[in-house]
């Protein structure tokens, strides 16, 4: 899908990663007192300030945010660019799957 129709791949790429992050952030809010928050990117920065996730991931996360964005709002992606991009968010969603799976062993 990615290749066939960059813009299209890379907005489910981006919903996928917005469902599991919005998951473990509803888990981190059922553990400590979190805001609401309007977007994305405010959850991840609270998921990484209280140790839910990795600085490191944290920023991949919020790099194939921006990336993603910028291709939903027309900004031409070349399809190698653009399966690359979705080789690196399956990475980074196995990693955030991996941690909603450990949800409990939080230390908070």
């Amino acid at each position: 899908m990615v290749v066939q129709d960059p813009q299209v791949g890379l907005a489910n790429v981006r919903g996928q990663l917005q469902f599991t992050i919005e998951a473990l952030y509803r888990v981190a809010s059922s553990k400590l007192e979190a805001p609401k928050t309007s977007g994305p990117e405010r959850m991840v920065d609270f998921l990484r300030r209280h140790e839910f996730i990795q600085p490191a991931l944290a920023e991949s996360v919020r790099n194939i945010l921006r990336l993603t964005n910028r291709a939903a709002h027309g900004e031409r992606v070349e399809p190698e660019d653009a399966e690359d991009l979705a080789k690196v968010a399956v990475s980074v969603l196995m990693e955030l799957d991996y941690a909603l799976s450990r949800k409990g062993s939080h230390p908070n």
